[in-house]
């Protein structure tokens, strides 16, 4: 039984520790650019899908996104401290 709470106790350990090192392990660029090759169906109105396909406009499209975000503290009064 006391095998048991130590092992127990090991894994909490291990999985306060692992959880945020995987979480900054996953942290990625604010900054995405994709290239996407798309068909555009027709502004004139189609008989049915097939005909919508086969006079779709193919087009390149180059999309950009930047990401930003704003973090806040509550309480305000509290002296935080990041660790490092």
């Amino acid at each position: 039984m006391l095998l048991n709470k130590h092992r127990f106790a090991l894994l909490v350990a291990l999985a306060t520790v692992s959880l945020p090192l995987a979480a900054q392990a996953q942290r990625v660029s604010p900054l995405r650019d994709y290239f996407i090759i798309d068909k555009y169906e027709p502004l004139a109105p189609c008989n049915d899908s097939a005909d919508c396909k086969a006079h779709a406009d193919t087009a390149t499209v180059n999309n950009f996104i930047a990401y930003l975000g704003v973090g806040m503290y509550l309480p305000t009064k509290f002296t935080y401290k990041t660790p490092r």
